[in-house]
């Protein structure tokens, strides 16, 4: 089983790890863990939650065992490192001296830079190779006990909320909890390609938090209490989605119990594979794509991720259209198109609607929020949005100016949204109507955007599967609604998918 982010562009991952065998589930990426996380060696804690929730712990990280010597060791080599740089750049300020650095540092530095626009992907690979030999990587343990964190009773909650919200109560013998972000070499938008529930950043610790809150022996024994049995030999591995690269890394590893440690290798092999299909779906929509397998089009998304001449390493959330949340059964074997928001939840294991908050509302706001920036910096890329990516510089951590001065632009590149239809999100929830009547109510949130048309709110009917859609006058068959789709006939067309094979067809016009 597979729990992942909801993000539109997890969708095609998450048809490719179906295709070979796994169960997915989705929700918010963050995970219920609403924290500021402190990675070791770094001063300033990340937010690692959606920007309307405030954060209500600090969490840091720490190291293993005797790896803190060889964290040690590569603190104080950065610390001179910097100290040189620093040394640097006051040096080559003064006008002899300045020339000299220059000079120096621009031959010194000529032939990687060359080697890293000729083979961006290699010299990546080779300088991690490098880095790994020289300081390997520490082992390092995520500090929920640290004073000031989640209590047990607490991590109990985070855990039993997230599951029973997406319908997750059997359990496969390993459990894959999915945290995502981009690589990206020169983008000053790099976090609008990160996870939108952790604030742009890197979802990794959040999975990581999870799973080690829902591996612990007394957080499953007060699950127990509550109802939710977690079998003994289940296990919960964290692991980190590169949506740019098309790579899954899986994470603390170590802890984990020998039958978890067995099963790892077929573990990896099924994540390549559905790496490798959703490269494949991947690439057909970039302009220059190379012919060939699979082999081919990890190593274009790989060179496109490390290029630093790249305005484009992947679309984001490009072409995003609708929100779907509800059980997988709606949408499974169904080609969405990575224009879908995906949440889990299962209407029939929440007889009272008890549990339709904790899937709504973390996630559909995010959701509105991420398609009305592409919205309206599709609509005005120069009044709502960035203009071109190109000359932009970054200001303040804010947002970005063109070239050395100008306004203060906080909207999305043209290199982002060129391929975006601008439309509003329709939102279709799963359940109940006096349920989500009851979520409207109690969030000023959703009642802004249902009232004032920033998206579209739809009804699934749980029991006959009815589409109705939410008006001024109340919910009312979808059909009635849309004129246009009146008078709308079926005709046939010449297949152009082939869902056995994953893979676009040949069609003639």
């Amino acid at each position: 089983q597979v729990l992942a982010c909801m993000d539109d562009r997890a969708e095609s991952l998450r048809r490719a790890l179906e295709a070979e065998g796994a169960e997915t589930f989705g929700t918010v990426g963050f995970f219920g863990v609403d924290m500021r996380f402190e990675a070791l060696g770094h001063g300033r804690p990340t937010r690692q939650c959606p920007p309307v929730v405030e954060p209500s712990r600090v969490i840091r990280e720490h190291a293993v065992d005797d790896d803190a010597r060889r964290i040690a060791r590569v603190r104080r080599l950065g610390d001179a490192g910097q100290q040189a740089s620093l040394a640097m750049f006051y040096q080559s300020r003064s006008l002899l001296r300045g020339f000299a650095v220059s000079l120096a540092l621009g031959l010194f530095s000529f032939l990687p830079l060359l080697f890293k626009v000729a083979w961006p992907a290699g010299v990546t690979r080779l300088r991690r190779s490098l880095r790994r030999f020289a300081f390997p990587r520490a082992r390092t343990r995520i500090g929920l006990d640290d004073e000031g964190g989640y209590s047990l009773d607490e991590q109990a909650g985070i855990v039993e909320g997230l599951l029973r919200a997406a319908g997750l109560t059997s359990f496969a013998p390993v459990v894959v909890v999915l945290g995502h972000g981009s690589t990206s070499a020169n983008n000053p938008f790099r976090q609008a390609y990160g996870c939108g529930a952790c604030s742009g950043n890197p979802g990794a610790p959040n999975a990581r938090a999870f799973a080690m809150m829902a591996n612990r022996a007394e957080v499953r024994a007060r699950l127990a209490a509550r109802g939710l049995e977690i079998p003994t030999g289940c296990a919960f591995v964290p692991a980190f989605h590169d949506t740019a690269l098309s790579e899954v890394e899986l994470l603390d590893v170590d802890g984990l119990a020998p039958a978890a440690q067995a099963a790892l290798p077929s573990l990896r092999a099924l994540l390549r594979a559905a790496c490798g299909r959703d490269a494949v779906e991947r690439t057909r929509r970039f302009e220059h794509h190379p012919a060939g397998g699979v082999a081919a089009q990890l190593q274009h998304l790989q060179d496109r991720g490390h290029d630093l001449a790249q305005p484009r390493p992947e679309y984001g959330h490009n072409r995003v259209a609708a929100c779907v949340v509800g059980r997988r059964a709606l949408t499974a074997d169904v080609f969405l198109d990575r224009r879908c928001f995906l949440v889990s939840y299962d209407p029939t294991q929440d007889p009272d609607g008890a549990r339709l908050a904790d899937a709504v509302l973390g996630s559909v706001p995010v959701a509105v929020n991420i398609a009305m920036d592409y919205y309206f910096s599709r609509v005005d890329p120069d009044g709502f949005g960035a203009g071109s990516k190109l000359p932009l510089n970054v200001s303040a951590l804010l947002g970005v100016i063109t070239g050395s001065k100008s306004d203060l632009r906080i909207g999305l590149a043209r290199q982002m949204v060129e391929l975006h239809e601008p439309l509003r999100m329709l939102v279709l929830l799963e359940a109940a109507e006096a349920h989500i009547e009851a979520v409207i109510a109690r969030s000023p949130r959703m009642q802004r955007m249902a009232r004032h048309d920033w998206m579209r709110l739809g009804r699934i009917d749980p029991d006959t599967g009815a589409i109705s859609l939410r008006a001024a006058a109340g919910w009312a068959p979808w059909r009635g609604q849309l004129p246009e789709a009146m008078d709308y006939a079926a005709s046939p067309t010449p297949p152009c998918f082939d869902p056995a094979h994953d893979r676009l067809l040949e069609a003639s016009a």
